[in-house]
C-alpha cells in the first residue's frame, strides 16, 4: 500500500505502479521482502528457461546492510549481489562467470540458458556444472562483436571496471635501450606522421573491396602490399595457406636479426568487409594497415640492425575467423617450415629445432586505430592483453610517454577477445593488440560507409609513433 502497488490474480496479472500498468499472462507470484529496498516479483517458468531469471543488482549508492552477509560483485556502477533462494539460481559466487564482449555476441542459446546479467559490456553467465559446456558451445568468431573473452570466475567482492582504465605501467620500469639506441628510436619515431599514413590509407581504399572471398580483390590487395614492402627494402614473401578450402595469403617483410632465437611481429589484417558489394574498409582494417606501413617505412630507414628477427605482416582472411594470424603464429610457433625460405632465419635443423623450443615471439597488432570517438573526451589507445604481457604493455606505455607526451591516453583491457592478437595468446605467446578506445561505438562498422572521412589520421600517428618505439626496444634485446 505504501508502495501504490496492487496485485490482482485473475485471468491476467497487473502490476500496477504510478502511470504504469504491464499485463502478462497468468502466472504464479512470489514476493521475498528479504531486503530493505528492492522486492522480487517472479513469475514460474518452464524448467530450462532460466534466461527469464536475472542476478538480482542494484546501484552501488543503494547498498545496504542487508548485502553484508551475501556476496556481491561490482560491475561500473552496479552491484550483482546473491539471489534468493527462490529465483533457481545458485547461491555460489563460484558458479558464476564473467566475459567481455558485445551483446551481439550472445546467441539465443547463450540467452536462454546462461546469460543472467549484463552491465556495459560484462555479461554474466550462470554454470553450475562449469565453464566447459559453455567455452564448447562457442566458436572463435573473428567479428569483435560476434566474440567473447576467455571467461572469468567470479569471487566475493570482485570489481570489473566498466570502462577501460588507465593503463598503469610498472613504477620500476627501465627502458633498457642505450643512448644511442634511445637518440635512434627518437629520430625514426619522428618521421611518422598522419600525412604519410593518409596517404597509404588512400591508396588502400581506392581498392572498391579487399574481402577474402573475392580472390581478384585479394590479389589486388597482395600485389600492392608486396610491391609496397619491396619498395621499402624489405626482403618480402607471399605466406600461402588453405582455409575454408581457399587458398589465402599473408604478405611479410623480413627483417633478419643477429640471434636466432624468437621474433618480433607488427600484424595487421587487409582483408575488408562487407565480405559482398563495395567494401572500403578504412578503419577496419586500413587504418591499421596504413599505419604499420608507415612504421614499416620508418623502421627500415632507421638502419637499425635488430637482434630478434622483426616482421611486418598484412594477415588475410582475418574477418572470417583470424585465418592469416593463425596460419602464420603457428609457423613460428614450431619452426616457420611453412613461411617462404628466404624470410626465415637462416639456421640448421637442430639450431631451429631448439630455437623454436626456446624461442619467445612477441607481436604488436594493430586493427582499428583510427576512429575518434565522441564519446572521449581525449585521444585513446586500448592496449588489450593478459596481464602476463605486462613487459610488452609497459614498453608500450613507456614509448607514448616519451614521444607522445599527454596527446593521447592509454588504456588496458585484461580480458582480450576478437582479433589477431589472440593467434599469440592462445599459444600462450605475448602479444598485445592496439585498437582506438572505443571500438565498440564505432557506428559503420563492417559496413560499406566504412570510409576514409571516418579516419583521424592524426590518432594513426599517435598510434604508430607508440608501437614504432616499442618495437624497437624489444627487438634491440
Amino acid at each position: 500500500q505504501e508502495s501504490k502497488i496492487e496485485l490482482k490474480l485473475d485471468r491476467h496479472c497487473v502490476l500496477r505502479y504510478p502511470a504504469l500498468v504491464t499485463n502478462v499472462p497468468p502466472v504464479d507470484i512470489l514476493l521475498d521482502m528479504a531486503y530493505v529496498s528492492v522486492f522480487y516479483i517472479v513469475a514460474a517458468v518452464l524448467p530450462g528457461l532460466t534466461a527469464a531469471v536475472q542476478l538480482p543488482s542494484i546501484h552501488v549508492s543503494n547498498a545496504s546492510a542487508a548485502l553484508a552477509d551475501k556476496w556481491s560483485v561490482r560491475v561500473g556502477d552496479r552491484l550483482f549481489h546473491q539471489p534468493p533462494a527462490l529465483l533457481g539460481l545458485s547461491t555460489n559466487v563460484h558458479d558464476y562467470y564473467a566475459a567481455i564482449g558485445s551483446q551481439d555476441a550472445l546467441s539465443e542459446e547463450f540467452r536462454q540458458r546462461y546469460h543472467v546479467g549484463s552491465h556495459g559490456r560484462w555479461h554474466i553467465f550462470h554454470l553450475p556444472e562449469g565453464p566447459s559446456l559453455l567455452q564448447q558451445s562457442s566458436k572463435v568468431s573473428a567479428d569483435r562483436r560476434a566474440s567473447l573473452s576467455t571467461l572469468t570466475q567470479l569471487t566475493n567482492g570482485m570489481e570489473l571496471p566498466y570502462t577501460f582504465p588507465e593503463y598503469n605501467m610498472d613504477i620500476d620500469y627501465v627502458d633498457p635501450s642505450t643512448k644511442e639506441e634511445q637518440e635512434r628510436e627518437d629520430k625514426a619515431v619522428k618521421q611518422i606522421s598522419g600525412d604519410q599514413i593518409l596517404n597509404y590509407l588512400k591508396q588502400l581504399v581506392e581498392m572498391p573491396s579487399r574481402s577474402y572471398t573475392s580472390s581478384s580483390a585479394s590479389a589486388e590487395a597482395t600485389n600492392f602490399l608486396k610491391t609496397t614492402f619491396e619498395s621499402l627494402g624489405y626482403t618480402t614473401c607471399l605466406h600461402d595457406f588453405s582455409a575454408e578450402g581457399r587458398t589465402l595469403t599473408n604478405v611479410i617483410a623480413y627483417m633478419p636479426g643477429k640471434s636466432s632465437g624468437g621474433s618480433v611481429t607488427v600484424g595487421a589484417h587487409y582483408d575488408s568487409r562487407p565480405f559482398d558489394g563495395l567494401a572500403p574498409g578504412a578503419e577496419d582494417n586500413g587504418s591499421g594497415v596504413a599505419s604499420m606501413l608507415a612504421m614499416a617505412e620508418a623502421f627500415k630507414k632507421s638502419g637499425m640492425e635488430p637482434a630478434k628477427p622483426v616482421y611486418f605482416v598484412a594477415f588475410a582472411g582475418e574477418e572470417a575467423g583470424l585465418y592469416g594470424s593463425d596460419a602464420f603464429a603457428a609457423e613460428l610457433q614450431f619452426g616457420g617450415y611453412g613461411i617462404p625460405e628466404e624470410c626465415r632465419p637462416p639456421r640448421s635443423f637442430l639450431q631451429r629445432k631448439m630455437a623454436t623450443e626456446e624461442a619467445e615471439h612477441q607481436a604488436i597488432i594493430m586493427d582499428e586505430v583510427g576512429w575518434q570517438s565522441n564519446k572521449l573526451d581525449h585521444p585513446t589507445v586500448n592496449l588489450e592483453a593478459y596481464d602476463w604481457t605486462k613487459e610488452l604493455m609497459n614498453h608500450l606505455k613507456a614509448s607514448s610517454t616519451r614521444h607522445n607526451g599527454d596527446a593521447i591516453t592509454v588504456t588496458h583491457n585484461g580480458a582480450p577477445f576478437g582479433s589477431d592478437h589472440m593467434s599469440w595468446l592462445d599459444r600462450s605467446m605475448k602479444a598485445v593488440l592496439t585498437i582506438n578506445g572505443d571500438d565498440e561505438g564505432y557506428p559503420d562498422y563492417h559496413q560499406s560507409t566504412d570510409d576514409i572521412k571516418n579516419v583521424t589520421p592524426e590518432l594513426c600517428a599517435l598510434i604508430a609513433k607508440m608501437n614504432l618505439g616499442a618495437l624497437m626496444r624489444v627487438a634491440a634485446h
